[in-house]
């Protein structure tokens, strides 16, 4: 049974010291982010692509400053939350038990984010120089495969990981549950690099193949977790 008591960590000192490495995270990523837009501003195009469809087309465009200001608030936003989510969640005792995952999976975000916002201004300021869309494919395929790698040492929750209400129900669904999800994830992750070069439209169909999988694969092996755990117990 859980009290509301449970919500909240048991140390000060272990909540400072996660707070400290997420503000820091936090600080680095804003200031990786704001420098280079404020030293190229003005080589920067005013107009200029920030999303590609899967034939390598660019379908969004976007103004520099609201592009740049976007940048700046996402990670503000999202770290904003990290901190936030052990201290509301009802299983926030166990983020103790993850937190240099749950620290990790911070850092792989802004490491993305600061990737994908170089890629496109670098792109835009070299007049659209090498293929993004391959490029943020890639990025994908290692972030799934990290985000995998990890997977099994996350913790129940409510924020984080495959939060379906069968892995939920007791601990040992959800540890069976992230065992699987993580090799899934883990294998999709690394198919995504080397489909990432295909030409389209078998590389959207491989993608859209992936995707499901990531997803659908967890949710049922969670579902049928819980279900031979109940006929076990029965």
């Amino acid at each position: 049974s859980m009290s509301l008591s449970d919500g909240f960590p048991h140390s000060l000192q272990e909540v400072f010291k996660m707070n400290r490495r997420i503000l820091s995270a936090a600080l680095l990523t804003l200031i990786l982010t704001a420098l280079p837009a404020a030293l190229f501003y003005e080589q920067i195009p005013a107009h200029f692509p920030i999303h590609w469809g899967f034939n390598g087309i660019a379908d969004r465009w976007q103004e520099k400053n609201e592009f740049i200001l976007f940048m700046i608030g996402v990670p503000v936003f999202f770290h904003a939350a990290a901190l936030l989510l052990p201290r509301v969640d009802p299983l926030g005792s166990n983020y103790r038990r993850f937190a240099s995952v749950y620290e990790f999976y911070i850092i792989l975000f802004d490491i993305f984010m600061l990737a994908v916002f170089a890629a496109i201004i670098i792109n835009a300021m070299t007049h659209f120089s090498f293929c993004m869309d391959t490029f943020i494919l890639i990025l994908l395929g290692i972030v799934f495969a990290s985000m995998g790698n990890y997977m099994p040492l996350l913790r129940r929750n409510f924020f984080i990981g495959i939060r379906t209400p069968w892995a939920l129900r007791s601990e040992e669904t959800w540890n069976k549950t992230h065992r699987v999800a993580g090799r899934c994830w883990f294998t999709c992750g690394l198919l995504m690099i080397p489909c990432s070069f295909l030409g389209d439209p078998l590389r959207m169909y491989i993608f859209l193949l992936l995707f499901s999988a990531l997803f659908f694969i967890p949710m049922l092996a969670s579902f049928l977790f819980t279900t031979h755990l109940f006929h076990n117990k029965s």
